[in-house]
This record gives structure tokens, sequence and C-alpha cells, in this order.
């Protein structure tokens, strides 16, 4: 029924046109509630001295170059530093931390770690999402091209956001299920 509903709502997006289902920042954010708890392995990996190699905010560049460093599988889930993942490579949330290290450090604000969940096992997976242009797209190591978070959304069950710029989490109002180790705890 998962796949069924995806390929539903990708075609009627597609078909439709995708700056018809632009979703706002503020659509968004009300699909989400502040949590207190933080994720300790984000904040030390994001409160590491980086020292940015692109020097751009453009969205689309910063996704490519980034997309460009070698996938490492990680069973562990151990968050890596952006300043490490040029060397060492990363799984998706490490490629979601280091494309928020280049546009935070390319003074780019509205930036969200997603993670999201896909499948009846619950399998996770992290996306960064930015704001553009009065909408939401998802930069994925995944995908070549910046992605509306519409579509995004329609492929994948979001489970919760990390704020980039405060480290905040927030779940979603329809809790997801997950059965990986990037969940937030106790969540």
């Amino acid at each position: 029924m998962t796949a069924l509903r995806t390929l539903l709502l990708t075609a009627v997006v597609l078909l439709t046109g995708c700056g018809a289902n632009k979703t706002t920042p503020a659509e968004f954010l009300k699909g989400f509630e502040p949590i207190r708890q933080r994720i300790h392995g984000y904040d030390a990996a994001m409160s590491a001295p980086y020292t940015p190699r692109l020097s751009t905010a453009n969205l689309g560049r910063v996704n490519s170059e980034v997309n460009k460093v070698p996938y490492r599988s990680d069973p562990h889930r151990k968050w890596i530093a952006p300043r490490d993942f040029w060397s060492v490579g990363g799984d998706c949330e490490d490629y979601a931390m280091a494309k928020a290290a280049e546009l935070q450090a390319a003074g780019r604000q509205g930036l969200w770690l997603a993670v999201l969940t896909n499948g009846p096992a619950g399998e996770a997976h992290a996306v960064l999402v930015a704001e553009d242009q009065g909408g939401m797209v998802t930069l994925d190591n995944r995908e070549a091209k910046l992605v509306p978070w519409s579509i995004t959304a329609a492929r994948y069950e979001p489970a919760y956001i990390v704020s980039v710029g405060t480290g905040q989490v927030f779940r979603t109002r329809h809790r997801a299920r997950i059965r990986s180790g990037i969940a937030p705890p106790n969540y």
C-alpha cells in the first residue's frame, strides 16, 4: 500500500507540476513538534571546527559536489563530523551534515536534517532540507538534483527533523516507526 501511495502521489505532483505543490517553510514546520531531547552524536559532529571546501550557497552545486564523496556504510550509525567526511566518506546522515556545514558556512539559513522512514521495516534515511525561493527542497545523497519536499514526503514517512542552526529536535506529529540507531533517544 505504501508503494502504491508513493507512486500515486509522485505521479500527481509530476503531472500537475512541481511548482504547483511547493511546500512553504510554515507548512513544512506545521508537521512537526519540538521535543526536549538532543542527539548527542549530531551535536558533537556539528560542533567540531569546519573549514568549508566549496564556498558557495548554491544548493544544487553543494548537493552535487558532496554527493561525489564515496558512500560508506555504517552499521553502527556513528555521526561523522563534516570535516572528517571529506576524507572518510559516510552514510546518509553524514552527507546531510556535510551539506549543512557547507551551506551554513556560506551564510544559508533555514536548514534541517530530516530523518525519514521507508518500507514496512521502518528503514531510516537522512536528508538535508533547505528553504529555497519560498519553498522547501531536499538535498539527498541518492538524488543528483534537488527534490521538492512534497515529493520526498510522498516517498518516505518523515520521522523527525533537527534544526541545523540550533540542534533542536522536532518529531513528526504522526509518529513514524523507526528501527534504526539514528532515531532520537526514547523515541
